[in-house]
């Protein structure tokens, strides 16, 4: 298959973490747009573990994401699943690892790379 990118839609609104973290707890990303030329074609959603957490405002966070993906852009329809770790500080593109998924990417393996334009999936 070959790599795509879908852009993130509107950023506020879709998180919900405590004020003032501390290891053990939670970060969720609730159903956050994916678009594709502007379009909707898909969402994600996300449970993270913070795993240290440095002040002011910079943690270590553990988790996994679903990416639910349409037929309506590049990406065939299903859910692709991912694990991964960052610090918020991180300066670089954040890379997961995809460890399977639903439909057309059953079984899946590969990488999803947040960068400034968005995921970028090479699916294998």
């Amino acid at each position: 298959m070959q790599p795509f990118t879908l852009a993130e839609g509107d950023t506020t609104g879709h998180v919900f973490a405590p004020l003032y973290p501390v290891p053990g707890d939670h970060l969720l990303i609730v159903e956050r747009e994916l678009l594709y030329k502007g379009k909707k074609v898909g969402t994600i959603s996300a449970v993270l573990t913070f795993m240290e957490v440095f002040p002011p405002d910079d943690a270590v966070v553990l988790g996994i994401a679903e990416h639910h993906l349409s037929n309506k852009g590049p990406a065939k329809e299903g859910v692709i699943s991912v694990q991964g770790s960052f610090r918020f500080s991180d300066q670089r593109d954040l890379v997961f690892s995809i460890v399977g998924g639903t439909g057309s990417y059953r079984n899946a393996r590969g990488t999803v790379t947040l960068g400034q334009d968005g995921f970028t999936y090479r699916v294998n």
